[in-house]
């Protein structure tokens, strides 16, 4: 075996000297990454910029609209039968990034749960976030490209494929280096690339489809890709195909009953009513991931008013590496109008991963926000010392006009910095899922006002009791020297638990009503552990099965073991990377309809009782 240079012997990813990140890149080719740190304040910066410049090119650069290469359809309907692999929201940390793509390029499968081998698939889709925290070429071939060529280095025999859809965190550089990626031919490690554009149409054995589209951040479906699907409709989708559906985002879980649907919703159901369901083919399953878990969405459909070639399971599978999300804010059951004419119908949670009791144990690890986003502790300490300045200067000195001049300004400065704080936690303050709009702002208001209030009590708490002990020994500058600093310390550790205790709170008491607080909870802490992927099969008989599978624990060593051209680069050490079967497995068609007595019945539950009908 290959000795590894030393610092591909270390574990830690993120504290390596600069000539180690160097001679890192010059052996593997990429850098590998350590999880990214939401709370930042460079990520904050440079992700709210890349989401403001992408929404200028989703408006007046739609690089849709100027994708001209010629695509048709990508024909596998030859085979007897078909594997496929689904990973979404992958290329973040290199731990949970690489222990994907490594269960991905494994000859074989032998999941917890199951009593059958799963083969390798012949084809890999990627259902979008290919990159974080934005996209550039460093952060696709770093995140992305590197750990995947490390996991399967050169193409088995079966010469599986690659294509992907793109997400929000594509589209922050327009889709610019997406295409340049994906759109080219080329290979990822062992998986060839083939498309041409950001959707693809695939046409699998014994008449099913993989549709793939892109949803451009929410906006709507352009031309060039209606017309592309238009085509593939009416030229080659028959009346009683199946179609699996693949976008970038679950909308259906976002309408509320007594609201107006989210335009994501309405342009998605646009699409499976006049694309899939009016030219006569039966929709079976939506994937997507987006969110960072688990879910699937069983219909309810009114055997009085049945939606002409059914209604669809719709799946979340967004668990490919990124941090994990909360399963338990997840509503229950979502009313979904299928299209204008057609009736509501109502989809009900059958199955999530985590589950919610687990997902809500992770709520209070949010604490410990000063070790695990220490940039956010230099944003809480710099305004910390703000308003010391601010409290210091108007504090009695020595007499003078200079002094008692600055005592005004100073005086003056505070009031108008609290009031700046609190119109920003005001802002700040989630109460997106709150129905009536009065009661919204009260709380924005409340919260905003509270949270303020403890910065500002303990920064004043602090520069009294250092007034108060050294302002006579020391004087004013002797007080100065040391009051900033202190200050700083306070706000690096006291400011970050002030702020992650009102996140938590809000996340707690509010739950699904404050939906931005609860994903800036779990986005704080990085959860490495309870990836998923999807394994479908298309078999001989024409069944499409579904295999969710899971991984609990991610492992956290990994030795190098060299640039082979045939086995991966890093065999995990600390454990081994355990997949196993977390749903299902899921039969499509699906052989019997839930009624009105299956209504609570768990998800595997419930699957059992299909298989067992059938």
């Amino acid at each position: 075996m290959t000795q590894p240079p030393p610092e591909l012997r270390e574990r830690g990813l993120r504290l390596r000297s600069s000539r180690a990140r160097r001679e890192e890149r010059d052996e593997l080719g990429f850098l590998r990454q350590p999880m990214v740190r939401w709370l930042a304040p460079s990520i904050l910066a440079r992700t709210g910029l890349a989401t403001l410049v992408s929404g200028v090119f989703g408006k007046f650069a739609d690089k849709r609209e100027a994708q001209l290469e010629p695509q048709g359809v990508f024909d596998y309907s030859g085979r007897s039968e078909l594997w496929i692999d689904y990973l979404s929201d992958t290329a973040d940390g290199f731990e949970p990034t690489y222990t994907m793509a490594y269960l991905l390029g494994k000859e074989e499968l032998s999941p917890q749960g199951l009593s059958e081998t799963l083969p390798r698939a012949d084809v890999l889709l990627l259902g979008g976030d290919e990159v974080y925290p934005y996209a550039s070429p460093e952060g696709y071939e770093d995140r992305f490209v590197g750990p995947f060529e490390a996991a399967l280095p050169e193409a088995p025999a079966s010469r599986p494929h690659i294509f992907a859809v793109p997400g929000n965190h594509d589209w922050y550089d327009g889709l610019t280096t997406f295409l340049r990626l994906f759109a080219q031919t080329g290979w990822v490690g062992g998986w060839r690339k083939r498309q041409r554009r950001s959707y693809f149409a695939l046409k699998l054995p014994s008449r099913w489809w993989v549709w793939a589209i892109d949803i451009q951040l929410d906006t709507y479906l352009d031309k060039r890709q209606l017309d592309y699907f238009k085509a593939v409709a009416e030229r080659q989708l028959e009346r009683g195909d199946r179609v699996i559906l693949l976008t970038a985002k679950p909308s259906w879980v976002k309408p509320t009953a007594g609201r107006l649907e989210p335009a994501s919703w309405r342009y998605l159901a646009y699409f499976e009513q006049r694309m899939i369901r009016e030219k006569g083919a039966q929709l079976e399953l939506t994937l997507t991931g987006d969110l960072h878990h688990y879910s699937r969405y069983e219909p309810e459909e009114d055997p009085e008013e049945p939606v002409e070639n059914g209604l669809p399971s719709r799946i979340t599978a967004g668990g490919g590496g990124a941090y994990l999300y909360p399963t338990h804010v997840l509503p229950a059951e979502v009313p979904l109008k299928t299209w204008r004419s057609l009736p509501t119908v109502t989809y009900r949670a059958e199955k999530v991963y985590p589950d919610a009791d687990q997902s809500k144990r992770f709520r209070w690890r949010g604490l410990l926000l000063p070790w695990t986003n220490p940039g956010f502790g230099l944003l809480a300490a710099g305004l910390y010392v703000v308003l010391a300045w601010t409290m210091l200067g108007a504090l009695d000195t020595p007499e003078g006009e200079v002094s008692e001049f600055r005592a005004t300004v100073a005086g003056g400065a505070t009031p108008a910095v609290t009031v700046l704080l609190i119109l920003g936690l005001v802002g700040y303050a989630d109460f997106g899922g709150v129905e009536h709009r009065a009661l919204r702002w009260m709380g924005k208001i409340l919260v905003g006002i509270l949270h303020a209030a403890l910065h500002v009590g303990a920064v004043g708490a602090t520069v009294f009791v250092l007034s108060a002990y050294l302002g006579g020994a020391l004087g004013m500058v002797g007080l100065w020297l040391v009051a900033v600093p202190a200050v700083a310390a306070v706000g690096y550790v006291g400011g970050s638990l002030i702020y992650a205790a009102v996140l938590v709170f809000l996340h707690v008491v509010l739950g699904p009503r404050a939906p931005e607080h609860a994903n800036e909870v779990f986005a704080s802490q990085g959860i490495k552990d309870y990836k998923n992927f999807l394994r479908l099969h298309v078999g001989r008989d024409g069944r499409l099965t579904v295999y969710p599978l899971g991984v609990d624990h991610v492992p956290r060593a990994w030795q190098y073991q060299g640039r082979s051209t045939k086995d991966p680069w890093f065999k995990p050490v600390d454990r081994e990377a355990e997949v196993r079967l977390i749903d299902g497995p899921l039969e499509y068609p699906r052989p019997v309809a839930p009624s009105a007595g299956d209504r609570g019945v768990s998800g595997s539950a419930l699957d059992a009782q299909r298989r067992t009908a059938t």
